[in-house]
């Protein structure tokens, strides 16, 4: 297919995401499809070294690439702005993202 073109699906996923840096660790280690990185836990990321702070963004990414319609983090129309607090769970992503 066109996968191989692009690098396959894990690779556009980390390039929109802005993770690339850690495209080549996850493709050694055999992560080659977002259902198994789906299924990833702490001791893998750490094993892949992750900085904790971008393994939880692409935890974060990867939970909501499984919800219905999802689109990927558009970077190159992002504007800049941080919100003010992280949201401190799931359903305070879920709230926040349907505007309330």
């Amino acid at each position: 297919g066109s996968e191989g073109a692009s690098g396959g699906p894990v690779m556009s996923f980390l390039e929109e995401s802005g993770l690339m840096q850690y495209a080549k660790h996850l493709q050694m280690a055999g992560y080659h499809d977002l259902e198994t990185m789906c299924c990833m836990e702490d001791h893998h990321f750490k094993e892949l070294g992750l900085l904790p702070g971008h393994a939880l963004k692409l935890r974060r990414l990867l939970l909501a690439s499984r919800e219905p319609g999802w689109q990927p983090p558009a970077l190159h129309g992002y504007n800049g702005s941080v919100p003010s607090k992280m949201p401190g769970s799931y359903n305070d992503v879920v709230r926040a993202a349907s505007g309330g």
